[in-house]
């Protein structure tokens, strides 16, 4: 995958994550979804909300490592993101919930 579209699709994610997670209008855009009528989609909704912005920064941290020809540091970098959303699916902190989950 070329770093550009690394860059460029973790910016996407980030912001398609903070869209989500502070626009009023994001329970409309889920309620949208085909799969909105089966009983775990709210779940499935808030994990994807939750993990979306830590996933970008690392995607966006692993594709400024390439360009600057780091490829391990950026290896480590995704990694890391990638934990940092499993530790937040794990715990659910009350401060990561989405504002139209509260």
């Amino acid at each position: 995958m070329s770093t550009l579209a690394i860059l460029g699709f973790g910016v996407a994610l980030a912001g398609m994550g903070v869209f989500m997670y502070k626009s009023p209008r994001a329970i409309e855009v889920i309620s949208r979804e085909p799969f909105s009528r089966w009983p775990w989609w709210r779940e499935v909704a808030q994990l994807a909300v939750i993990g979306a912005v830590p996933e970008g920064a690392g995607l966006v941290l692993s594709g400024m490592a390439r360009l600057l020809h780091a490829d391990v540091i950026g290896v480590f970098a995704f990694i890391a993101a990638n934990l940092v959303v499993l530790g937040l699916w794990l715990a659910r902190p009350k401060w990561a919930r989405p504002y139209w989950i509260r």
